[in-house]
């Protein structure tokens, strides 16, 4: 697996100049030798909700995501879509608890999300605290379970407008994640690893009953808890305390890979060595312990988008490519030797649409550097994989194939394009 996470792809995929967007950015996603691109199946932008004020599901946007479906179709390029985010208000944990009907009732009014990513440490301490433990209900609390499953079953049940398949038996969506990067802060609710565990159980059957066909995954970063041995690789105390336990969360059998994010900047770990230890701790834990593949599903650098053209150009070939050779280079070992690891998608795609279009401190751009690297290691992966011979099984190793002209899943089928 090789691609890109694109973040507000329905936004443009909804009206006609957008779809365009989407298009040309598939072709260019093709062309570079991707073969997957990873989205939300639920709210990120709150300009464009899927469910209005009153939960009811507006079709505009759910045809946007047929669109982007369909395009992906049209490229040859498959889709990873997570049903619900951990960060934001809308489409995330906080609104299936304001929409709860056993949850405890709001006791006071959450700053609103902007366009990017949400972060409570801007919130003055008490609303911080107040945010951060109300959070921890969501994976007990029933009323938020029952809503969380209601939109797994629309999401599954949905009959694109394009195709006129059922998202649960479309080839082209490669798979699932439950949570985008799940938290449940255990310094300050201690049963947090606990409740944790019991929804991805719960929910990860749920998933699988209503859609056998696709891959699933939970969509977390990777951290261990203070009782695991591999606690000590991760970029923090802090990490410890996040209700996750990467190996203990991916042990269901409902659960198909493992993955793990890389953020060097969040985690102010931005050296060469803490990525390498932290990547050869997940391998060796996703075949010791789990025996099932890894992906890295996220990862990026922040770089200043204030400064001019000139700097900025200066800062991703200083400052971004060195961190992302040092992640591919890991990838192809791990490929190259049939380890876990066998895939990347990094954050995130930009398509400049019009001259001058602002730079983003996260995005990689089609004429950057950056994503020179990135096409280059696609296609040397696709060249690895083609001078292999068919796999009778599918050992660790051996991605499920995926065949555009099936109508499931096959781990028998050899899949070479």
């Amino acid at each position: 697996m090789k691609g890109s996470k694109l973040i507000l792809l329905l936004m443009p995929a909804g009206n006609q100049t957008g779809q365009r967007i989407i298009l040309d950015s598939f072709a260019v996603a093709a062309a570079a030798g991707f073969n997957v691109v990873r989205t939300y199946a639920h709210t990120t932008d709150p300009r464009y909700p899927f469910q209005d004020a009153d939960g009811e599901w507006r079709d505009d946007v759910l045809e946007a995501l047929d669109f982007v479906i369909e395009a992906a179709r049209s490229h040859g390029l498959r889709v990873m879509l997570s049903f619900a985010d951990n960060w934001k208000y809308l489409g995330g944990v906080p609104e299936y608890l304001d929409r709860s009907p056993t949850a405890p009732q709001r006791q006071q009014n959450r700053p609103p999300d902007g366009l990017g990513d949400s972060d409570l440490g801007e919130y003055d301490e008490a609303t911080r605290m107040y945010e951060l433990e109300r959070h921890t209900l969501f994976y007990s609390d029933e009323g938020a379970r029952e809503l969380y499953k209601e939109h797994v079953q629309k999401i599954l049940q949905r009959r694109n407008t394009l195709s006129g398949l059922k998202y649960k038996e479309d080839p082209i969506i490669l798979g699932w994640a439950l949570l985008n990067e799940m938290r449940c802060e255990s310094w300050k609710v201690g049963q947090c690893p606990s409740m944790v565990q019991s929804w991805i159980e719960e929910m990860a059957s749920f998933v699988k009953e209503q859609d056998p066909r696709h891959l699933l995954t939970v969509g977390m970063e990777g951290f261990w808890g203070r009782s695991s041995v591999v606690a000590g690789a991760n970029p923090g105390q802090w990490a410890e305390e996040t209700g996750q336990n990467f190996t203990r969360n991916h042990l269901p059998v409902a659960i198909d890979f493992a993955t793990t994010h890389i953020w060097p900047d969040n985690w102010d770990q931005t050296g060469a060595t803490f990525q390498m230890q932290w990547l050869a701790a997940h391998i060796k834990e996703a075949e010791d312990r789990l025996g099932k593949p890894l992906l890295l599903e996220e990862f990026g650098k922040k770089l200043d988008k204030n400064v001019g053209q000139e700097q900025f150009l200066k800062d991703i070939k200083e400052q971004r490519d060195p961190i992302f050779r040092t992640l591919l280079a890991i990838v192809k070992a791990s490929v190259k030797t049939e380890r876990a690891l066998q895939g990347w998608l990094f954050w995130r795609w930009d398509m400049p649409v019009y001259a001058g279009h602002h730079q983003e401190d996260y995005a990689v751009r089609p004429t950057d550097s950056t994503f020179r690297y990135l096409a280059a290691h696609a296609h040397m992966l696709r060249r690895i994989q083609n001078s292999r011979a068919p796999r009778a099984d599918c050992k660790l190793g051996c991605w499920l194939a995926l065949d555009a002209s099936a109508d499931r899943t096959s781990t028998k089928m050899d899949h070479r394009r």
